[in-house]
């Protein structure tokens, strides 16, 4: 063997270990590449599956379509509040009233007794009846009482947005915060108050049984 085959054989077998390493890099990076390149195309495949699922189904093919319901029911639920919330205006028709006069009983003397001053009225529809007997007046009757139909008529279709229940509830509101002003006013001092008289009660209690022990 030739001294320059021998100075070949001997220059490989001192690279040989960095030949092996770089192919074993070059081998971890191209798999690195493979997995990235396999990650990629999953997920883009993914996206195209939930695309098409979306789009093929009708009730999202036009978003057209999707905003006019949105806009439709947030509607329906607008005009059902709306509703609840309003109340109705009370009008008499003198076509769904039985109006009769009868004769007054009570205090108020013969006259009352003797003359037909008691206003009877009946509304069909609602079957609902007032009478009104408050004056001597026939006409000043008939005004009252045509003014008490209303008030319950307004109670019987307005419930809680009627008149009169508007104005209770606003005084047990006013009644409400009177009570907590007063409480938050007053509701040490009441403490303290009511504390001194079970401790006197206590005293008085134990003094009792002292002299009866």
């Amino acid at each position: 063997m030739s001294l320059i085959t021998r100075s070949l054989l001997h220059n490989l077998q001192l690279r040989q270990p960095n030949i092996i390493y770089n192919l074993r890099y070059k081998t971890h990076i191209f798999r690195y590449k493979l997995f990235q390149e396999f990650n990629t195309t999953k997920l883009q495949n993914q996206l195209i599956l939930k695309r098409s699922l979306f789009t093929s189904n009708s009730l999202f093919s036009d978003e057209s379509i999707v905003d006019n319901s949105i806009v439709e029911s947030t509607n329906v639920i607008k005009e059902n509040n709306k509703s609840k919330k309003q109340r109705i205006e009370i009008e008499l028709n003198e076509q769904d009233l039985i109006e009769s006069f009868v004769k007054g009983s009570g205090n108020g003397g013969q006259k009352i007794n003797t003359t037909s001053n008691c206003v009877d009225l009946k509304h069909i529809p609602t079957g609902i009846r007032v009478q009104c007997q408050k004056t001597r007046s026939l006409q000043q009757n008939r005004n009252i009482a045509r003014k008490i139909l209303i008030e319950k008529l307004d109670n019987y279709f307005n419930g809680e947005l009627s008149k009169y229940n508007l104005k209770k509830e606003k005084v047990r509101k006013k009644q409400s915060k009177k009570k907590k002003r007063t409480k938050e006013k007053y509701g040490d001092k009441n403490k303290s108050v009511k504390e001194n008289e079970d401790f006197e009660e206590d005293i008085n209690n134990i003094n009792n049984t002292i002299s009866t022990g």
